[in-house]
């Protein structure tokens, strides 16, 4: 244990040493607590203010790696420094910050002792934290730290405290060898206040030179030597020798003395005053040195900052410019002549754009400490000056520096070149559009002239015998007819082919270089060329030559950019040759395709057209009438969207599988549904480049007139009422096949006898919005509709033409068209019966079909039909339940005879079994009827055959429908 001797002795050096500075206190009272409690080590932390984390100010007896953990140490964190500091009391805690020293470390293990901390208290409150590494003490050596403490407080307010940004002196490295050599001469002296004179040894004769005095002949008087301190310091240095004796602390201060050449040089003075019994100071001591060259540095800055080239400001928190460079004010004169004076208005009042200008300064208040960049852009009005500038600002405290600089140059390089940029964007654009070699010409005549300010333009296309004039700008049709006469125009013949782009500069470059064509050239006024070889894989595909009227100076950066864009267009016109042969092989394939005359469905007569082509042909668009059993007609248009060879394979592969698919006879969301699955649109789904295909459905059954539509992305179909109304049918517009998984809507309708329904790939509606229709279309269908069925046939035709004509360029190229005629099955061509589930029900069937054959005329078929409906009948009441309803329908070429039923399951051929006992008839009915099929329908299902007329058959017609209980 310590005496109390020995803490005696410690608190009274810790009260009575000169120290200067908060530091040199602190760290001499973490010694004597590091000493008192027989600590490892201590340290201090400042309090920095109320929520801001305790700054480490000095460190004993720990290396640096150990100190960095402690430095900036939130108040709220577990540690006893940040504890004692809340709690305003001694506390000990075994906690430490975060990190600490790799395991086998010699310091590793000190994490293991704990911290004793006190707060220790200055006049407004807890100024900073004592902190001793060492077990918990008894309440003796307790006693003496809070002892220790209160002395320390006692002497913060009489030392110099440590300036904001300074770092803190445990971080400061040390002197090297190097630094401690140039060091900078130091003078003692002392001055007895009483007599006014000064002593001093020999070093302190440069600092007399420096202040205009001789060492060997001046009075040694203090007030000789203030007589030549500089006339702005010298109230100063007054005033701190006052407040020094005042408050009987160090003296420290820095002044200008002149020589004798009137020159200012610096100097340094630090010394302590002596006082007798009666504290009347009698002596000052101390010492002085030269600082000029460390304030020649500060004094060269302004100076610096005064002449920089850019303007420089200086703004206080309300915008107010407190400082600003020479060139500063020159750019405020010059943009603002009336009002010089107003340095910075020019681009903070307003007239350089507001928002812009005051952005420069709102960001460098909103991110203190942080640079800020800026760009803002004077308009053309405001002044003579630079138009575009880039203001980096920075906020110091309540000050915010800006620097604008001259970035007009840079932004008219950018912008010439964000515009080049653009203008190359567009060509590849016209580029990638182009289908045809000519489409590629026009693109370069468009693009490329402007970009390098040419005036003509000469593109040929070379073919397997010829050389081709694809393109031309800025010639004259005379013109051209001279060159082609010539024989210069053909560039193989004209221009030297060469394998690399050239540029003649002048007509005398030319006559130099090609003089077998100079002649003729020159002849058309030009004053520069540039021939542009065009090749692929090492193949020439063509040649082009840009001219100017005018000389012109081809730069490297245009030489290189017309060497790049002719890639591009002899890429273009290969892609446009090989477009023309896949396009002739693509017409071939289509005729092949294409089927060549439309069937007569009963019910049902229909026309379709194909719009007359024009740039380039469309292979996608397909439209067919499907018939089905029952008198129902299925409608069909598609299209593929797209043109060439591919679409033209997918179009027939398409139009296959919806042919095959509508064979099963299904409800058409299913049919839409399963086409929208099908391998051919899911191929066509994974082309990015392709569009989905569209599809309408429309079945029409001619027995009861009702018409059922599906549109998976197709234009809405036009309905023409036998009175010549036109109505857009509101079908819900689905998306397009293979888009997307969502169920198709059908939309159901009844129409009259004599109905016209006109579906087009193309939009018939107003604007392509489905609402009304086309006032063009709907008038050349109303002269079709109700008009006499005989003579329906010739009037679709002509009305196909009509439609077009009277929608001019509306439709896209190779859209197609079909009108079909919506008539009624008679009444006396279709009779129905309805019978119960029983097996009494097959005879009733069997009696009341030969009735009605008979009735017809139709006697031969009896026995076959009779044989097939009570097979029908017979099945039917075995495997499903419910009434049963026969219907016969006599059309044109066939008898056909349909049982429904309630059941969903479907009939099934079985192959023949000679052993077995039954399944035969289904099979008897397969060899006996012509054709035989089932479909569902909305409650069941119907099975039907067909069987062939022999001949027109009878006149007769069916009595109407019956019912058998």
């Amino acid at each position: 244990m310590f005496d109390d001797a020995a803490d005696l002795i410690r608190l009274g050096t810790l009260a009575g040493v000169e120290v200067t500075a908060e530091v040199e206190l602190l760290r001499l009272a973490v010694q004597h607590a590091v000493a008192g409690t027989g600590g490892l080590g201590g340290f201090a932390h400042l309090r920095q203010g109320a929520g801001v984390p305790l700054r480490l100010a000095t460190v004993v007896g720990l290396p640096v790696t150990v100190a960095r953990r402690w430095d900036l140490l939130p108040e709220e964190s577990p540690t006893a420094p940040a504890v004692a500091l809340r709690e305003g009391g001694l506390r000990w805690a075994a906690a430490w910050p975060p990190g600490g020293e790799p395991e086998g470390s010699a310091w590793g293990a000190v994490e293991r002792v704990g911290v004793l901390a006190l707060p220790v208290w200055g006049d407004e409150g807890p100024a900073g934290v004592l902190s001793v590494l060492a077990a918990d003490p008894p309440e003796p050596r307790r006693a003496f730290l809070r002892r220790l403490a209160e002395v320390a407080g006692e002497r913060l307010g009489s030392v110099a405290h440590q300036r904001p940004g300074e770092p803190a002196p445990w971080r400061r490295p040390t002197p090297t060898a190097a630094s401690r050599t140039r060091s900078v001469p130091v003078a003692m002296w002392s001055w007895d206040l009483a007599t006014g004179l000064m002593e001093h040894g020999p070093e302190a004769a440069p600092l007399l030179r420096l202040a205009g005095l001789d060492p060997e002949h001046w009075d040694h008087r203090a007030g000789t030597l203030m007589a030549r301190v500089h006339p702005d310091d010298r109230p100063a240095v007054e005033a701190d020798v006052r407040r020094a004796i005042a408050e009987r602390k160090v003296l420290a201060v820095e002044f200008r003395v002149r020589d004798t050449s009137g020159h200012s040089n610096w100097l340094s003075l630090r010394g302590q005053f002596r006082f007798d019994a009666q504290g009347v100071p009698t002596r000052l001591e101390g010492h002085s040195w030269d600082i000029t060259s460390s304030h020649s540095v500060l004094q060269w800055l302004p100076t610096l900052l005064e002449n920089h080239p850019d303007p420089l400001y200086t703004f206080l928190a309300d915008r107010e410019v407190i400082w600003s460079n020479r060139a500063a004010n020159a750019m405020a004169a010059a943009y603002d002549p009336g009002h010089p004076e107003d340095v910075a208005g020019w681009f903070v009042g307003g007239r350089a754009g507001e928002e812009n200008a005051r952005a420069v300064l709102d960001a460098a208040f909103a991110s203190a400490g942080t640079l800020v960049t800026h760009e803002f852009t004077a308009p053309a009005a405001v002044a003579p000056a630079p138009r575009a500038w880039r203001a980096r600002s920075g906020r110091i405290g309540e000050h915010i520096a800006v620097q604008l600089m001259d970035i007009s140059a840079q932004h008219d390089t950018e912008r010439a070149a964000a515009l080049r940029a653009q203008q190359v964007d567009r060509f590849r654009e016209a580029m990638a559009r182009a289908v045809r070699a000519k489409d590629a010409a026009a693109a370069v005549a468009e693009h490329v002239l402007p970009m390098v300010d040419a005036d003509g333009l000469l593109v040929y296309q070379y073919q397997a015998e010829a050389t081709e004039l694809i393109g031309s700008a800025g010639y004259s049709a005379e013109r051209l007819r001279e060159l082609e006469e010539s024989g210069v125009a053909p560039m193989g013949r004209g221009f030297p082919a060469s394998e690399a782009p050239t540029f003649y500069g002048s007509p005398e470059e030319l006559t130099r270089r090609a003089p077998e064509i100079a002649d003729v050239v020159r002849a058309g006024g030009r004053q520069a060329w540039f021939s542009l070889p065009l090749a692929v894989a090492n193949e020439k595909v063509g040649h082009c030559v840009l001219s100017w009227n005018r000389p012109h100076a081809l730069g490297t950066e245009e030489f290189s950019l017309l060497a790049t864009l002719g890639g591009l267009l002899a890429q273009s016109l290969e892609r446009g040759r090989l477009f023309d042969r896949e396009h002739s092989r693509a017409q071939a394939l289509r005729q092949a395709l294409r089927p060549w005359e439309l069937p007569m469905p009963v019910g049902v007569t229909v026309a379709a057209r194909r719009h007359p082509l024009r740039q380039a042909d469309r292979f996608g668009s397909w439209s067919a009438a499907l018939p089905l059993p029952s008198a129902r007609t299925l409608l069909v248009s598609a299209s593929i969207g797209s043109d060439g060879l591919r679409a033209a394979v997918a179009m027939g592969q398409l139009r296959t599988t919806v042919s095959e698919l509508a064979r099963l006879d299904q409800p058409l969301d299913e049919l839409a549904a399963q086409v929208s699955e099908c391998e051919v649109v899911t191929r066509l789904g994974r082309d990015p480049e392709a569009p989905c295909p569209t599809l309408l459905l429309a079945l029409y059954d001619a027995t009861s007139g009702r018409l059922d539509v599906l549109s998976a992305g197709h234009p809405v179909p036009l309905l023409t009422s036998p009175d010549g109304r036109t109505e857009v049918c509101r079908v819900p517009v689905g998306v397009p096949l293979g888009a997307s998984a969502i169920p198709y809507t059908t939309w159901r309708t009844e129409v009259a006898p004599g109905s016209l329904l006109c579906v087009s790939t193309a939009s018939l509606t107003v604007d392509g919005a489905g609402e009304r229709p086309a006032r063009a279309p709907a008038g050349a269908l109303e002269a079709v509709a109700g008009a006499p069925a005989e003579r329906a046939l010739p009037l679709l035709e002509e009305r196909c033409e009509r439609v077009w004509d009277s929608m001019g360029e509306a439709p896209e190229s190779g859209a197609t068209l079909l009108l079909a005629r919506l008539d009624r099955l008679p009444p006396g061509r279709q009779a129905t019966i309805k019978l119960p589930c029983e097996p009494a029900s097959a005879g009733l069937a069997r009696r009341w079909l030969a009735e009605r054959l008979v009735e017809l005329g139709l006697e031969k078929l009896v026995f076959v039909a009779e044989l097939s409906v009570s097979e029908l009948v017979s099945n039917t009441v075995r495997h499903a339940s419910g009434p049963i309803r026969l219907r016969l329908l006599r059309l044109t070429d066939r008898l056909v005879v349909e049982v429904y039923d309630h059941s969903q399951s479907a009939p099934r051929l079985r192959p023949l079994n000679l052993l077995a006992e039954e399944g035969r008839g289904l099979l008897l009915v397969a060899q006996t009827a012509e054709a035989w099929g089932s479909f569902f329908t909305e409650d069941g299902k119907c099975i039907w055959i067909a069987l062939a007329l022999e001949g027109p058959g009878g006149a007769g017609a069916f009595e109407g429908d019956a019912e058998s209980g």
